[in-house]
């Protein structure tokens, strides 16, 4: 009767673990959204328990180097390939005996994942101290969607040194495309030129029957006031290279919050309404935010690790 009861005691925890019990290294890969925009940031978590029984250090030493990397499939099963020169670097992470740690990675990053289509996406993670590399068993899935278009104009690159007038002035797009991720609409602000994009932001969501209001100053700036409920609007500007230079938000008092340009200067300034209150006027929607992607707090845990410096771990306001 011992026997058999710790027999079913193993399978059981054997069922709770990520990987297969006889793995030395659990793993498990989520994704913080199911659809993304073309061009924007594909983050994922991957979660590593240390079941070796000793310390995993993951340094520069060859006896002690590690390695993270993708699986990634399109729908017709072709592998996408990494992006030239682009490597996880995990050099400084050490997993002590049991502990689970979970890294937040930019995918897009890595791997060239710039066109609309369904993806899989599996983690395998190789040790010199281990016996043979290893993969998660569930991978996870995404779309990437280049939305549909529902605004667009185009503007001249400002010549601020006036060393270019005798040169074809360059061009620049804007435009607002619209994605669904059930069961919102979420609108997008797009920068680019015939050569490259510039810039992609989530910029809000589609509010009923509201309508954003759009204004492109002199300097070829744009000015969005996107509508979070029928009285509070964010007010949002960018640059022509794709930087968010202002950010705020307005509710409607005995004056309407809306945009005006000035004709003959071609200034253009947000008037009306008052300051909205975070918290009282509107909450800020964020979507799932990357540091929380696994969604439930890991056993053991030592924080989030963030291979990559440079990143933002949330997702755009809107």
């Amino acid at each position: 009767m011992r026997k058999r009861s710790l027999k079913l005691l193993l399978l059981l925890l054997a069922a709770l673990c990520v990987c297969p019990a006889y793995s030395q290294i659990g793993l498990r890969i989520v994704t913080n959204r199911k659809v993304y925009m073309q061009y924007e940031p594909v983050y994922a978590c991957v979660t590593l328990r240390n079941n070796t029984g000793r310390v995993l250090p993951f340094g520069q030493d060859p006896r002690l180097q590690g390695f993270i990397y993708f699986l990634i499939r399109d729908s017709r099963g072709r592998t996408i390939a990494k992006r030239p020169g682009k490597e996880i670097n995990t050099t400084g992470l050490m997993l002590k005996p049991g502990e689970q740690r979970n890294l937040v990675l930019p995918v897009n990053e890595y791997y060239e994942l710039d066109t609309p289509g369904m993806y899989s996406i599996n983690v395998c993670v190789a040790h010199n101290l281990l016996p043979r590399e290893l993969k998660c068993v569930q991978e996870a899935t995404f779309q990437i969607d280049s939305g549909i278009e529902v605004w667009s104009a185009k503007t001249g690159v400002p010549d601020l040194e006036g060393k270019k007038a005798l040169q074809v002035a360059k061009e620049r797009k804007y435009s607002i495309r619209v994605l669904t991720e059930s069961p919102y609409k979420h609108y997008y602000l797009f920068v680019e030129d015939d050569d490259m994009v510039y810039g992609v932001s989530r910029v809000g969501r589609e509010i009923s029957s509201e309508r954003f209001r759009v204004e492109i100053d002199m300097l070829g700036r744009i000015h969005l006031l996107m509508p979070m409920s029928s009285k509070v609007f964010h007010y949002l500007s960018f640059s022509i290279d794709g930087m968010n230079i202002a950010n705020s938000y307005w509710r409607t008092s005995d004056t309407i919050p809306t945009l005006y340009r000035d004709p003959k200067t071609g200034i253009v300034r947000r008037i009306g309404g008052v300051a909205a209150k975070r918290g009282v006027d509107y909450v800020e929607y964020r979507g799932t935010p990357a540091s929380k992607l696994d969604g439930s707090q890991p056993q053991a845990a030592e924080g989030l690790v963030d291979l990559n410096k440079d990143i933002s771990l949330t997702d755009s306001e809107d």
